[in-house]
């Protein structure tokens, strides 16, 4: 097992309060532990940015004065953590719908650089339940794939997913 490094939440919202109000919601729910931190990437003359930061004063906050992107407002957020930490990068419309234990267990196993919880967006077309990554394609996990018994066999093996 790696050495326990400490994990914060990174958020980068643009002219979104009220989706980032549930979003803190929901990590104040399942992740109370996390430090969070938000770039407010909407710039100096978006209304309400103050009174949202003085809202939650747990929070650090960067109050971007123009919008960089999300890439680089992530980028940016992350100069404000201490040096030894690992991230959670949210959108501000993400909610936690329970706590981080799986992923976090898999994080903590050597060799491991990245995970990623599995995403419910019912706006999405197909199915309900998606993964952002999945395993290395081998050619068991592609014929088993073919088969059509991914999902079934979900975090197996035999399977990609």
């Amino acid at each position: 097992m790696r050495t326990e490094r400490p994990l914060s939440v990174l958020i980068v919202t643009y002219k979104s309060h009220e989706l980032l109000e549930q979003c803190l919601a929901s990590v104040a729910e399942y992740a109370p532990q996390l430090p969070v931190y938000v770039y407010e990437n909407s710039g100096d003359d978006y209304p309400g940015r103050e009174e949202l930061a003085a809202r939650h004063p747990d929070v650090h906050w960067v109050l971007g004065p123009v919008n960089l992107g999300f890439g680089a407002a992530f980028n940016a957020l992350a100069e404000h953590t201490p040096d030894d930490t690992d991230f959670l990068l949210l959108n501000a419309d993400t909610r936690l719908t329970g706590p981080l234990t799986r992923p976090l267990e898999l994080f903590r196993q050597p060799g491991v650089a990245a995970v990623s919880p599995l995403i419910e967006d019912p706006g999405a077309p197909g199915p309900r339940l998606w993964d952002i990554a999945t395993k290395h394609r081998t050619l068991a996990r592609s014929v088993v794939a073919a088969a059509g018994y991914s999902d079934r066999l979900r975090g197996t093996r035999f399977s990609h997913l």
